[in-house]
This record gives structure tokens, sequence and C-alpha cells, in this order.
């Protein structure tokens, strides 16, 4: 009889080690929260997810009253990707699996898409080196991942170029046997770099695959006294008043969207 009790005692620890292995059974931390509208605060009912650092995505859905949690059980920095919205605060959420069970709350402000919602506001690169700075990089990237999820999204991209950044010079050309000065402008200039930028931009997106269809790139020089002068990609210009941008030299914003991408926001 005992023996018969230890191998039947055996088989059952047997059971439930493996039943604790394999059930799905592990240290977790139960994220939950509200999802509201940044602009009105009125609760969010959607889909959204979080995008761990392999690129796997879950799925969340929050009620009519915002609410909603999700058990997780891999530790890391997930990314907050939505349809028809663009988490603004937070962007992401870190996880941190402990040895036992946890929660953690969180509050998700969400925007909805809509024609003229700014994206970023970034240091994009610095005069007079027409280069393309990490944070200016990583703008461009946010369109980019945007578009894969909403194809129906057209963006538009602004530089704004201080024509102050540049000096007039003076350049030695030859005609024929006789040489000639000339003069070259700050406005020449600071055009030539915003060309040499505007490649740039469209090289990095092509190699985001974002497609030159899908975006626009407009030019702001930026006067002193004399004003702000605004190119676009048509060549029209207008000018507005002098105002300070500070860093921010790139904005990535959202030019056009169809309505069919638009949700019923609260």
């Amino acid at each position: 009889m005992k023996f018969c009790f230890g191998i039947v005692a055996s088989i059952i620890l047997l059971f439930y080690g493996s039943f604790s292995q394999n059930s799905g059974i592990r240290p977790t931390v139960l994220l939950k929260g509200r999802v509201l509208n940044h602009k009105t605060l009125a609760p969010i009912e959607t889909k959204f997810y979080l995008v761990g650092e392999d690129g796997k995505k879950i799925q969340v859905n929050s009620s009519n009253d915002g609410s909603f949690n999700i058990p997780l059980s891999v530790s890391g920095n997930y990314l907050i990707q939505a349809d028809n919205w663009i988490c603004v605060d937070p962007s992401s959420i870190n996880i941190k699996v402990a040895s036992s069970y946890s929660e953690q709350d969180v509050t998700l402000f969400f925007l909805p898409f809509e024609s003229g919602l700014v994206l970023k506001k970034v240091q994009g690169f610095s005069e007079p080196f027409a280069h393309l700075t990490k944070g200016g990089q990583d703008a461009l990237s946010l369109a980019c991942n945007l578009n894969k999820n909403n194809p129906k999204l057209f963006f538009q991209i602004v530089i704004r170029v201080e024509e102050g950044q540049f000096k007039e010079q003076t350049k030695l050309i030859s005609e024929g046997k006789k040489k000639k000065k000339i003069k070259i402008t700050q406005r020449q200039q600071a055009e030539e770099f915003a060309q040499a930028l505007i490649s740039e931009i469209r090289n990095f997106l092509a190699t985001n695959k974002l497609p030159e269809r899908k975006y626009s790139i407009n030019v702001e020089y930026i006067s002193g006294a004399k004003g702000r002068k605004i190119s676009t990609q048509k060549g029209k210009e207008k000018k507005q008043p002098t105002s300070s941008f500070g860093k921010e030299n790139l904005e990535i914003k959202i030019e056009t969207v169809l309505r069919t991408d638009l949700p019923n926001s609260k």
C-alpha cells in the first residue's frame, strides 16, 4: 500500500508541476487604466495596440467609459498604436514584470486623425549643415510608421530655414577671358541649403517606404525684419509677420485624411 501511495503521490506532483509550467501561470503585470480624448477629456471606446520591442502587437479594447485592462507577462517598452487615433501622452509604456503579480495604472490621451493635426515639431536640422538630426529622423519615422496602418493619411512636412544663418558672399566666375564678381545672397544660399535638405528628407522617407505621393514638403524662409516668406512646392510665396521658432525647425502634420478614416470622436 505504501508503495502504491508513493507512486500516486509522485504522479500528482508531476502533474501539478507540468501544469504550472505549461498553463501560462507566470508572473504578470495587470496594465489597467483609461483612454481619454486629449482635447475634450471624454472617455474613448476604441481598439488600440501595444507593440512590443519584438514588433508583436497585443490588441486592447477600451469600454464605453474608456477603461481597459490587459495582463502582460513580458517586460519591455511597449509603443501605443491605434488605427484612427494617435496617442499623444504617453507614447509608450515601460512594463517591468516582477517575481509576483502586480498592477500598473496609466491614463492614455488620444487625438483623432484630422486635417491640420501637428504630429511632431522638433529641431530637425542645424544650419548650415543639411543633415537630419536624430530628432528629425524620429519625427519622419513617425509619419512612415503611421502610414503603414493608415494608408489614407497625407502628410505635410514643413522646414523652416533662417536666412540669417548664411552670410552674403562674393564669387569670382569666368566669362570667356574675363573674370567677373557676382554676389550670392543670403536667400540664394538658404534656397540651396533647403534643396539639399529636401533631398536628404526624400531619401530618408524612400528608405523607410513612404511614397512621394503621400506627402508634400513646404519651406518657410525666415528673413528677419522683412517678415517670413513661405514658399511651397508650387512656387507660390506669401509673407507672414516674423516670429521666433526657436529650435523647432521641422514640423510634421496631417494635411488631409479621408472622412472614412475618421472615428466618431466623443
